[in-house]
């Protein structure tokens, strides 16, 4: 950084290119006045201290007016400033253009009249311009000072396409994300509150019940409480490995290992369960399929879709779990029977606190992470998951 003589700092490439454009535009206008007039060599020596003094100030006024702007608490202000001062400089150099060169006294005044009329009208112009600009910024600001005050409504709608109508878009965009995280938001503390309070109520029911003498805790009732325990403590996992593919922190521990032996051993853990259900499940691999992945992180998003499909899967229908190439990536598809996923749910199945009815009767019991903690994991392996068209339920995860 550079202090000039005013005490302003500047960045030092700031000032040196105004001075070469300066230095550019006075070296062309002289070319051009060299060609036109023809000037004599008094002239010329008149016409070179002329330019040379509008330069000057040029340069001059830029400092000041750049020293005066970061003390103005008010950018149109400062436009208004920057504008008059352009204004300015280009009356100064016609007033000392005149003054040199003008014989006649009568054409210097006319001269002088027309030069006053035009840097009155373009300061007026230019403070006209630079209050519109103002007001529009002190929209944006009052915006942005009811948003951290806590209105999510507020918004400032501003519609120009320059510098301050991109800025006030884009205010505008994040302060609707913002409103729908915060919608989201509270349906997923509910959604999570309402999973909390179910097991809870059952343990505080069963536990005063004992206190008051009116059951005792016998193999039943320690299985209920089991369940119970089982379900928190499901629920608690979920929200945690939730929290952490969000953030970015799952610790991967990659291995080569087969997808199509994972598949197998992921049909093996639901046989019992799709069997109660009456349910057929079913998994198929033309040959092993070796990755370099996390088996345990694999073996969740595995055990998240087969338990999603064999819960929305029909008595007498099929879950199948496809193991195989598809072009040229390593890809596991499970697919059932069921209703499958409709429009709606389809474009939100995988976004985070995703918590509508609909969504949530796709996604599966507990707080319904299941298909959200699935993306982040494959995710985080470099893959992609996604919802293919039926008929029934089909996800679809590349590695």
């Amino acid at each position: 950084m550079a202090r000039d003589g005013l005490g302003c700092r500047l960045p030092v490439p700031t000032v040196i290119r105004l001075v070469a454009a300066v230095a550019a535009i006075v070296a062309g206008v002289l070319l051009l006045t060299e060609v036109s007039m023809q000037p004599t060599a008094d002239e010329r020596l008149s016409l070179v201290a002329i330019y040379g003094v509008a330069a000057v100030v040029t340069v001059a006024a830029f400092l000041v007016g750049r020293e005066m702007s970061t003390r103005l608490v008010s950018l149109g202000t400062s436009l208004q400033l920057i504008a008059v001062a352009s204004v300015g400089v280009a009356g100064l150099a016609v007033f000392l253009a005149a003054q040199t060169m003008f014989l006649s006294v009568h054409d210097r005044n006319l001269v002088m009249a027309a030069l006053a009329l035009g840097i009155g009208l373009g300061s007026a112009l230019a403070i006209a311009f630079g209050r519109q600009a103002s007001e529009d910024l002190e929209r944006v600001s009052d915006a942005a000072t009811r948003l951290a005050a806590g209105d999510l409504s507020a918004r400032a709608r501003v519609d120009r396409r320059d510098e301050v109508g991109r800025l006030a878009a884009t205010f505008d965009s994040m302060a609707t994300q913002l409103d729908a995280a915060e919608e989201e938001r509270a349906v997923f503390m509910a959604s999570v509150g309402h999973d909390l309070r179910t097991p809870l109520a059952s343990l505080r029911a069963t536990i005063e019940a004992a206190q008051d003498g009116v059951v005792e805790i016998d193999e039943r009732a320690l299985a209920g409480m089991h369940r119970d325990v089982t379900h928190l403590s499901r629920l608690v996992e979920d929200l945690f490995l939730f929290a952490r593919t969000e953030a970015g922190t799952v610790d991967l521990h990659r291995e080569s290992m087969d997808l199509a032996e994972l598949a197998d051993e992921t049909v093996e853990v639901f046989g019992p369960i799709a069997a109660l259900r009456s349910v057929s499940l079913h998994t198929s691999s033309t040959s092993p399929l070796e990755v370099n992945a996390d088996p345990w992180a694999l073996g969740r998003v595995l055990r998240n879709l087969v338990d999603n499909a064999v819960r929305h899967t029909p008595a007498g229908g099929a879950v199948r779990v496809l193991v195989g190439p598809v072009d040229g990536r390593p890809s596991v598809t499970v697919e059932d029977d069921g209703p499958g996923f409709s429009a709606e749910i389809e474009a939100v199945a995988f976004e985070r606190f995703s918590r509508g009815d609909a969504a949530r009767s796709r996604d599966g019991a507990g707080a319904g992470l299941g298909l959200a903690i699935a993306r982040g994991l494959v995710e985080a392996h470099g893959g992609h998951i996604s919802i293919e068209s039926g008929p029934g339920g089909r996800v679809r995860v590349r590695l």
